[in-house]
Formats: structure tokens, sequence, C-alpha cells
């Protein structure tokens, strides 16, 4: 069998035009004709450059601790207890939670800490209301506050 090609033409004429100019990797491409392995590899550059991002600020934040330690360190753990129990004692609205009140579990899900939380909330609720039955029955009715 012969070839169908005719003889005289070069290999450059017999390929096709996207076989001839490779397509550049840098061109641009919209979302909606993104492959998901383009979706996969932005997310891994993503996360790789976030890790980046996270090990040289914590590498920075020890440097700046062994240089300053204590609380001359804006990063130090003391120096941000002090702030908190400084703000604490101002008496805003901020509230810590002690370690009692966790009974030294520590919460390991979502679920598990709003679940604390909302009894917590129903437990402070329930003193209140006690604490108002208490004043209201220590009030002594008089007669004259009944008449009109």
């Amino acid at each position: 069998m012969e070839e169908v090609a005719p003889v005289a033409m070069s290999d450059a004429n017999l390929l096709a035009p996207q076989e001839i100019i490779d397509r550049n990797r840098g061109d641009e491409i919209g979302s909606s004709e993104r492959a998901e392995t383009d979706k996969k590899r932005d997310r891994r550059r993503k996360k790789a450059l976030q890790s980046k991002r996270q090990k040289e600020n914590e590498k920075r934040e020890k440097a700046v601790d062994k240089l300053n330690p204590g609380l001359g360190n804006k990063y130090s753990k003391a120096r941000v207890m002090k702030e908190l129990e400084n703000a604490e004692k101002q008496g805003g609205q901020l509230k810590r939670i002690k370690e009692d009140t966790m009974k030294g579990k520590s919460v390991k899900s979502s679920t598990a800490f709003f679940n604390q939380l909302q009894n917590d909330a129903i437990n402070t609720v329930k003193q209140v209301k006690s604490s108002k039955n208490k004043h209201q029955s220590n009030k002594k009715i008089s007669s004259s506050n009944l008449k009109l």
C-alpha cells in the first residue's frame, strides 16, 4: 500500500496548527474553562504559599522572643495574659473561661464547644432568675403600697 500524502511535502505541512505551535503555559484560562486538575493545582499552590508564610511568621516570632524574653516582647504569652487580666479588670465585655469551668476537659469539636456554651448560658439564666426570686421574696408587702 502506498501513502496517501504527497511525496514532495515536508513534515511541517502535514502537522496540524496546534502541533506546530505549542500552547504557552502561562496563558490565562477563564474560571469556566478550568479543568479539575487546574483547580487542584491552584489550590495546592495556594496552600503551599500559606504554609510558607506561616512558617516564616513563626520563625520571626521565635527570633523576637529570643531577643526580648518576658514582658518586653509583644508576642510573649505572659504579656498577652497580663493584658487580658487588665482588660477584664476594667469591666468591659471581656470574660475569660476559667479552667475549672471547663472541668479539665479540652473541647475537641465544635459541637462539644457549642453544647458547653449553651449549658453555661442556661446555668447563668437560672442563677439570675433564682437571685431575682430571692430579692422579691425578701421584700415585705405593706398595705399602704396596695391601696389605690
